[in-house]
């Protein structure tokens, strides 16, 4: 910890925590509209199901009527509005907010929020240190702009999850380059949170024999499945199985509010509506086909993970990994931020360390720009982000290709 505080710069900590502070607690707001903020945000689902936890109704966790009963019993405003938003987590997520479910609605957003400043705060660390040296003396802008993107914003406001899982990402890939394989494995099985996420790391590692790193996320997931099934047992576990299912094909994807959904499949359904699912669902498929046949190309070869081409490897995997989601929000959108710091983020190696190219450093600006474009229009949004998600996928495997060539020195593979 005292490590942590001394990397820590006090220049960037004081220009971003006092305005991510002011995104969570919103002190010009009144206490009626600062609930009407809370109660439009996903956090009502995770302190639903703490409440559940609590009081007792864990084994009903993933019984979506009931769900739904609590939810409203904690937001009549929802109810009034014939409002639903589902718990789609494993059962350990539900016992770790089960921490502050004591607190009134409003002070368990302002808790929550407290902690998402602070993992934002890592997170900024995170990229700063990856940037170095090339982010040498420029920390206050690094932490500016990425407190300024927009799915930074959003996953303050909503209360999600996003940046845990940002930073599982970015350690985990620290860990690899440091040759701590087991370390990786671990951090790796955080993105259990989210299941579809863990899909293609599990494949590349299968396909690389990396068996040290597959043992770190065998023992986390292991550890994460016995608190579930001690919370919700055998029924609680098909249940949520249920609920996974529902999430990836189910017919409530076409409810979702169509300006917020950020994969291709959210592209599909924003551009064809609700009236062709079947195509919708073949075109998902080529789509995603596509994307992994490019992930498969820029994985190929000899793995050297001291390497800038490991860098771009693993930023092409979180490329793909959002634009095959089955269904993706602004607040997911904070990954790219790994994917972007990684794509430029120098090496030691000076015999591998080449500047990017100029797609490469076209696309980092013109995406950042166009995120907050499409934000200042939302219905148009996924028309443009995702587009964008395709083709910064290609630049970075363009870019493997100009660097593939080139022989580094870095160290053989754990």
């Amino acid at each position: 910890m005292i490590h942590l505080f001394r990397r820590l710069k006090v220049s960037w900590v004081a220009i971003v925590a006092p305005l991510a502070l002011c995104l969570v607690y919103a002190p010009w707001m009144s206490s009626q509209e600062f609930r009407e903020r809370v109660i439009e945000s996903d956090f009502v689902p995770l302190y639903t199901a703490g409440r559940m936890v609590l009081e007792g109704q864990v084994q009903r966790l993933y019984d979506l009527p009931e769900q739904k009963r609590f939810e409203w019993r904690i937001a009549p405003e929802l109810e009034q509005k014939n409002a639903h938003n589902w718990f789609p987590y494993p059962p350990v997520i539900a016992f770790v907010f089960s921490g502050i479910a004591p607190l009134s609605l409003e002070d368990a957003y302002r808790v929550w929020g407290a902690i998402n400043v602070v993992l934002l705060l890592l997170l900024i660390q995170r990229c700063i240190l990856a940037l170095e040296p090339k982010g040498k003396g420029n920390n206050s802008l690094i932490a500016t702009r990425c407190l300024a993107f927009f799915p930074v914003v959003a996953t303050l406001f909503q209360g999600q999850l996003s940046f845990l899982i940002a930073l599982s990402f970015f350690a985990a890939w620290r860990a690899i380059r440091a040759n701590k394989p087991l370390r990786a494995g671990l951090f790796l099985s955080f993105l259990s949170i989210k299941p579809y996420m863990l899909f293609l790391p599990m494949f590349l590692l299968l396909w690389k024999r990396q068996k040290a790193i597959l043992l770190g996320v065998a023992i986390g997931g292991a550890f994460f499945a016995a608190i579930s099934w001690l919370l919700v047992g055998m029924s609680g576990a098909l249940d949520f199985a249920g609920v996974l299912s529902l999430a990836a094909t189910g017919e409530d994807l076409f409810s979702l509010n169509r300006a917020s959904t950020h994969s291709w499949r959210g592209f599909l359904i924003n551009m064809l509506g609700d009236a062709n699912p079947r195509w919708i669902g073949v075109l998902w498929l080529l789509g995603s086909l596509m994307a992994f046949s490019l992930l498969i190309a820029t994985w190929r070869g000899e793995l050297r993970f001291a390497s800038q081409r490991f860098n771009l490897q693993w930023g092409a995997l979180i490329m793909t990994i959002i634009f095959t989601a089955p269904h993706l929000h602004w607040h997911d959108l904070t990954l790219l931020l790994v994917a972007a710091v990684l794509a430029v983020s120098p090496t030691r190696e000076q015999s591998y360390s080449q500047s990017p190219s100029r797609y490469l450093r076209f696309i980092l600006p013109c995406g950042y720009a166009t995120i907050w474009l499409a934000a200042l229009a939302p219905d148009l949004a996924p028309r443009v982000t995702v587009p964008l998600l395709l083709l910064a996928l290609v630049v970075l495997t363009l870019e493997l290709r100009r660097l593939g060539s080139v022989r580094d020195q870095s160290p053989e593979r754990p």
